[in-house]
């Protein structure tokens, strides 16, 4: 059995040599869920609206991880989750210069065409 015979001793990370900075590669995934999150509110009637669904990015140098909530998984709020994430990381000085993401919300029309008008570049796996 293949699984057996492996090293357990071997770490494998997933930063290659040319992800020398924060901001070099960022490898980001959604994640839906059936039962949705109370939205945090501070005054007021109660609302209805609820999380379903979380964009994950992880900067391969730093290991930095954003998990943005969401109501949906439209194009607009996948978007809106990259460009609070692509905020974030300026104020700690830093640009994102590429992404790695599955084939799903990430290779439509409107993320691909969002990264490369910020000089972006995007892979994808599978």
């Amino acid at each position: 059995k293949p699984w057996r015979g492996k090293n357990k001793n071997r770490i494998h990370h997933i930063r290659k040599e040319k992800d020398n900075f924060t901001g070099a590669n960022t490898s980001t995934d959604q994640m839906i869920s059936p039962f949705g999150g109370l939205i945090p509110q501070m005054k007021g009637k109660l609302m209805r609206a609820k999380y379903y669904a979380a964009t994950i990015f992880v900067d391969h140098y730093s290991d930095f991880t954003y998990v943005h909530l969401m109501q949906d998984t439209t194009a607009v709020a996948t978007l809106e989750a990259k460009n609070a994430y692509e905020r974030l990381i300026g104020t700690f000085g830093s640009k994102v210069l590429a992404y790695h993401a599955d084939n799903g919300r990430f290779a439509e029309n409107a993320y691909v065409t969002d990264v490369k008008d910020k000089g972006q570049n995007i892979t994808f796996c599978g």
